[in-house]
């Protein structure tokens, strides 16, 4: 119900799905948690395909454009640092700086994530 609230603020960059939210906001605990949730989402157990078995690769082609995957890699790329690193601003210089860092991270990704999709739009890679 989470990804399904926060999804259409993502439409925009290319991946408003909530499996898209959802694997988002796991990565906030750690970066490389982003390809378990997948996973997880899709029921998918093994990365490697059998015969007649879709894997997670063949489910994500079907989720993702080109134009699309590269404006979510530049988000993920950018947004909010993992739970260490915020927890680490929080201990060295206060909460307030660790609130600023996740908001200003995720802004700065969001808006370069725009530029990515909507921009290649534009340009006609759809």
């Amino acid at each position: 119900m989470i990804g399904k609230a926060i999804a259409p603020i993502f439409t925009p960059l290319g991946f408003g799905n909530w499996q898209d939210a959802v694997a988002l906001s796991f990565g906030f605990i750690a970066k490389e948690v982003i390809v378990g949730t997948y996973g997880v989402l899709y029921g998918i157990e093994d990365v490697e395909t059998e015969a007649g078995e879709v894997g997670l690769i063949e489910n994500l082609q079907t989720t993702f454009t080109p134009l699309s995957a590269y404006a979510f890699l530049v988000f993920v790329l950018l947004y909010v640092p993992c739970t260490a690193v915020i927890a680490v601003i929080k201990r060295e210089i206060g909460w307030r700086w660790a609130i600023f860092a996740a908001i200003y991270t995720t802004a700065v990704a969001w808006v370069f994530a725009f530029i990515v999709y909507q921009g290649g739009l534009l340009l006609g890679y759809a």
